[in-house]
Formats: C-alpha cells, structure tokens, sequence
C-alpha cells in the first residue's frame, strides 16, 4: 500500500481511484492508504512505479509517503512540492 499524506497532515484518498483501508499488523489499527499494488518481492531492490491520479491540485508543501506491506511499515520519505 501506498500512503501519500499531504501538508494539512490527511492522507490522499479517493475511492474512486483505488484508496481505501488495512489493518496494520502491530496496532490492529484501521490506515487509510492513497492506492495499492501488488508487488512480487524476490529479496532483490527494485526500481517501482506507482501512478495516482490526484482529482484535486496539489498543494505546495511537504508530503510524507510511506509504504506497507501486509500491514508492516516497509519504507518512508518525504518530497516536497512547490
């Protein structure tokens, strides 16, 4: 799962374009996520794209992007839009 949370500190969502919501495995707590795919993991780096269609313009600011798998933090960063 994809997690794009904007500089108001919200994630991106819209269910129209694939977000919705998981369970993260130490908390059982309910994440929202930005979009998803499936990724075939083979201990190796790999170069990703995930492509999201963002309905409203963005903002300037700081995004944090955050990556999980089956509900586990696997990678964080942050960018930031002028």
């Amino acid at each position: 799962m994809l997690v794009i949370i904007g500089p108001n500190r919200k994630t991106l969502v819209d269910a129209s374009h694939g977000s919705g919501k998981f369970t993260l495995s130490e908390s059982g707590e309910s994440k929202s996520y930005t979009t998803k795919t499936i990724v075939n993991y083979n201990n190796k780096s790999q170069h990703l794209c995930i492509n999201w269609e963002q309905t409203d313009p963005f903002t300037a600011g700081n995004y944090k992007i955050e990556i999980y798998g089956s509900g586990y933090l696997m990678g964080i960063s942050t960018m930031r839009l002028k």
